[in-house]
């Protein structure tokens, strides 16, 4: 399993501004493994995300850093592509929280044969 990302978080991904993302269902994914990045079951990228944590919060537990982790810079921008993507923000749904690292680009480190 991986992660899916709209293509307009992935260059967020690439600079280090986006480090976090929340999903309704639990993902399958191990803590402390990389996973390659994907802006659709398709489209697989050569750079790999590791993953650093996996927890559950409530969506309304959201904090101001949580907020600049995931990429955004007010919770109002964050709310709306919530809204955007999953229909509606309550803030007592239970979600998941996938925290990550970016890897960058895997093809580079493998030797030229």
């Amino acid at each position: 399993m991986t992660l899916l990302f709209k293509r307009q978080f992935i260059s967020k991904i690439r600079e280090g501004t986006k480090t976090q993302t929340r999903r309704l269902k639990q993902p399958n994914l191990k803590i402390g493994k990389a996973y390659y990045l994907r802006s659709s079951y398709r489209s697989v990228l050569p750079e790999k995300i590791l993953i650093t944590d996996i927890f559950q919060q409530f969506l309304g537990d959201i904090t101001k850093e949580d907020i600049i982790n995931e990429g955004f810079h007010t919770e109002e921008e964050f709310i709306n592509i919530w809204q955007e993507i999953y229909g509606s923000y309550k803030t007592d749904d239970l979600i998941w929280v996938v925290e990550f690292k970016y890897l960058g680009d895997t093809e580079m480190f493998k030797e030229k044969s």
